[in-house]
């Protein structure tokens, strides 16, 4: 398997969206990735925060931001939020 689909959920929203990450992409770029296919899945009208911080929807838990996907924490089929 070469990618993982993740579920981000954004609380302030109150929303949720489906999007699928390379597991070999660098977590820094797979944020920007997780950025704009948000500000395009809501055509614009949420932005998403420079500090944005993603958080394992059922723990609580901080996803590592400096590895690749793979060894970030994030699974298929996780949720995440984004804050």
């Amino acid at each position: 398997m070469n990618k993982i689909n993740i579920n981000i959920f954004i609380p302030g929203l109150d929303k949720d969206f489906d999007l699928e990450l390379p597991i070999n992409l660098e977590m820094t770029k797979a944020i920007e990735k997780i950025k704009k296919a948000i500000n395009e899945m809501t055509e614009g009208a949420y932005v998403v925060s420079e500090n944005m911080k993603l958080y394992e929807k059922s723990t609580g838990k901080l996803i590592n931001t400096n590895n690749i996907v793979k060894y970030s924490g994030l699974t298929n089929g996780c949720s995440i939020l984004m804050l």
